[in-house]
C-alpha cells in the first residue's frame, strides 16, 4: 500500500495541521487515536482524498468546533458535509474551500462540478455554527436562504468566494442586516 507522506503538529489548544496528502486508504493512527479531543482540525492540500475518505476520516471527531479543509477535494458533495453535521454536532465554525477548475480572463473562476445543493446540507445539520466561509460554491436563493434560516447563531459568514446566482439584492441585504460581519459572494 502506497502511503503518502503527511506532517501533522499539535499544539496546547489541541489543533492538528494536517498539510499534505492523505492517501484514501491510510491516516495518520497517531491523528486517529487522538481523534476524539481534537477541538480544532485543519487540513489543507490534499486532492487525493475522496470524499468517501475524508467521511471515514472525519467520523472520529466527535469533539470538533472548528474545521477548515483547504485546497482539497474537487468537490464536497451535500453528503459529506450531512456528515461533517452529523458527526461534529459541537461545530461552531466551518471553512471549506474547494479547488478552481476553469479560470476566467477577469481572474474569477468558474466552479462547474457545484451543484448549488450543499447549502441544504449546511442549513440541515448545523445549526450550532457562529463562523461560516466557503469558497469555490455555487449560492442559489433557497439555498442561502436555507442557511441564514438553518443557523441562527451565525455572526459571521464569508462568501466571497462564491457565485450567488439569483438577482434579487434583498436577500444579500437581509443577511447584512442580520450578521455581523457578512463578506458579499460574487453576484451573476
Amino acid at each position: 500500500m502506497n502511503k503518502s507522506k503527511m506532517f501533522f503538529s499539535y499544539n496546547n489548544d489541541r489543533r492538528v495541521y494536517v498539510t499534505t496528502q492523505i492517501d484514501n486508504n491510510y491516516i495518520s493512527a497517531s491523528i486517529c487515536n487522538r481523534a476524539s479531543h481534537l477541538r480544532r482540525l485543519q487540513i489543507l492540500g490534499n486532492t487525493e482524498i475522496s470524499d468517501k475518505g475524508l467521511s471515514e476520516f472525519l467520523k472520529r471527531f466527535s469533539q470538533l468546533e472548528e474545521l477548515e479543509i483547504s485546497h482539497c477535494c474537487n468537490s464536497f458533495s451535500k453528503d459529506i458535509l450531512e456528515v461533517i453535521g452529523q458527526c461534529c454536532p459541537l461545530l461552531k465554525s466551518l471553512s471549506l474551500e474547494r479547488l478552481s477548475d476553469l479560470p476566467t480572463t477577469n481572474g474569477n473562476t468558474v466552479y462547474s462540478y457545484c451543484k448549488g445543493d450543499e447549502a441544504f446540507s449546511i442549513a440541515k445539520t448545523m445549526s450550532g455554527l457562529s463562523h461560516l466561509k466557503l469558497l469555490g460554491f455555487w449560492l442559489y436563493y433557497d439555498g442561502l436562504l436555507a442557511i441564514l434560516d438553518g443557523c441562527p447563531l451565525l455572526e459571521s459568514v464569508d462568501l466571497r468566494g462564491c457565485v450567488y446566482h439569483y438577482s434579487d439584492p434583498s436577500l444579500l441585504k437581509r443577511c447584512s442586516e442580520k450578521i455581523k460581519d457578512f463578506q458579499h459572494p460574487f453576484v451573476l
